[in-house]
């Protein structure tokens, strides 16, 4: 009786749980305006129209407006990566098209509290595409945030030569191209893009694996010499 009290309120437990963990985003409001619906509403097909512009912008359409500096070596070297995406998804190259199908769309579920989407973070950074001898495309896997009702994170994937402020730069002209809206700065965070390739350790971490190293190679030596001295040192005394 004991055990069948205790399956009892376990089931009875859990299901409450459940309910919590279901309840608990939904948006705190009862309903959503009419401009908030609208604007919820030309962001759906943002992703598929967005797959479809790319190849017919040219590189002059993409102006680079940088705050208070002049483009650098990096930023040209993005703008002319960006112009080879666009040629490649012109004629339908397989490397182009993973790159822009590796995106993210707009979060289904939206007025229910879910505001996610990973798109393909594999696809993304294993996308490649050999230039020159010295110079290759790679995929740069970031999260792109698009203010609604509450903030939308959706993955975005460029060229791993651009930063994140070109990333704002491209996504706010596609978007007021696509939909006449505005995107403030500060889309995307360089801190959420990751890419294939491994970067350099710093000094201090390089720093922490080396003592790390010297005190495991320490211990090593100690258990080595206290299982085969110590021992033969010991039978020997007896």
């Amino acid at each position: 009786m004991d055990k069948f009290k205790i399956i009892v309120i376990g089931t009875l437990l859990f299901c409450g749980l459940t309910q919590v963990c279901c309840y608990q985003f939904e948006p705190s409001g009862s309903s959503v305006s009419n401009e908030e619906y609208q604007r919820l509403m030309e962001l759906r097909p943002f992703a598929v129209q967005l797959m479809q512009q790319f190849g017919n912008i040219t590189q002059t359409d993409l102006d680079l407006r940088l705050d208070n500096r002049l483009p650098n070596q990096q930023d040209l070297l993005c703008l002319a990566d960006m112009a080879q995406l666009m040629s490649g998804l012109s004629s339908r190259s397989y490397w182009a098209l993973r790159m822009i199908d590796s995106w993210g769309s707009i979060p289904s579920g939206i007025l229910y509290g879910n505001f996610f989407d990973m798109g393909n973070y594999d696809e993304c950074i294993k996308t490649y595409k050999a230039i020159t001898d010295s110079h290759s495309i790679r995929g740069k896997y970031c999260f792109a945030k698009i203010s609604f009702r509450a903030t939308l994170k959706i993955a975005v994937c460029f060229p791993s030569s651009c930063s994140a402020e070109l990333m704002d730069t491209f996504i706010g002209q596609i978007a007021n191209r696509l939909l006449n809206v505005t995107i403030t700065k500060n889309i995307v965070d360089e801190a959420t893009c990751s890419t294939a390739e491994k970067e350099p350790f710093d000094a201090v971490t390089i720093l922490i694996i080396v003592i790390l190293s010297v005190l495991a190679a320490a211990m090593i030596l100690a258990t080595l010499c206290d299982y085969f001295i110590c021992r033969d040192q010991k039978r020997k005394g007896k």
